[in-house]
């Protein structure tokens, strides 16, 4: 590929990798690594760089060293294609890639942390009080297990959260299983929930 398309080339792979806005770090930064790792760029950003070339380098070393210098410089370009304006400004200058990607990802934890607390306390509170179809309130925990696993372990209290936490904070008290015991609804109620509450600790613990 020359010089002169490689740029429209890059462009258009960018086109397709969501914008940086703060908000969506992850699905960012997983878009990113996955558009330079088809593209053969992601050297830079696996690996620090090699010593300095010498008159003693090998050839192995000389095609290691031109092709990781590529990978830097066409990764940083392509990092700052997909960061909104305002976030660009404040960021700090790097000296490769991979640094450049450290200040990202350094600036934008405690933000996806934040919002994986805010996700687990909504699982730990949404409860089914008879107002909407038991379908659309599975829904509404498909949507928050989707949303947690695209965060995996940014939470520390993901990991220590226990099924029957969740289980039993999806059902109001009149359908708490320990008071109707008999009912052939309230035990409906909990065994659908309880499965869902199963496959959200599965995905919360590696």
């Amino acid at each position: 590929m020359n010089g002169v398309s490689l740029p429209t080339h890059l462009n258009s792979h960018a086109s397709s990798v969501p914008i940086l806005t703060g908000t969506n770090f992850s699905e960012w930064k997983e878009q990113v690594e996955f558009t330079l790792g088809v593209l053969d760029l992601d050297l830079a950003l696996l690996k620090d760089k090699p010593d300095p070339l010498t008159d003693k380098s090998t050839p192995e070393e000389k095609t290691l060293f031109n092709t990781w210098e590529r990978s830097d410089r066409l990764s940083i370009m392509f990092l700052r294609m997909t960061i909104a304006s305002n976030i660009k400004t404040s960021l700090p200058k790097s000296e490769n890639a991979k640094d450049y990607m450290k200040a990202i990802e350094e600036r934008f934890k405690t933000a996806d942390k934040s919002l994986a607390g805010k996700l687990m306390a909504d699982l730990t509170t949404i409860k089914f009080d008879g107002t909407r179809s038991m379908h659309e309130h599975e829904l509404d925990i498909k949507l928050g297990q989707s949303t947690i696993q695209a965060r995996k372990g940014h939470h520390p209290d993901a990991r220590r959260e226990k099924p029957k936490l969740f289980t039993k904070a999806f059902l109001q008290p009149k359908f708490n299983t320990d008071q109707h015991q008999d009912s052939p609804i309230s035990i409906g109620i909990y065994q659908s929930v309880a499965g869902f509450g199963s496959r959200i600790k599965n995905l919360l613990v590696p």
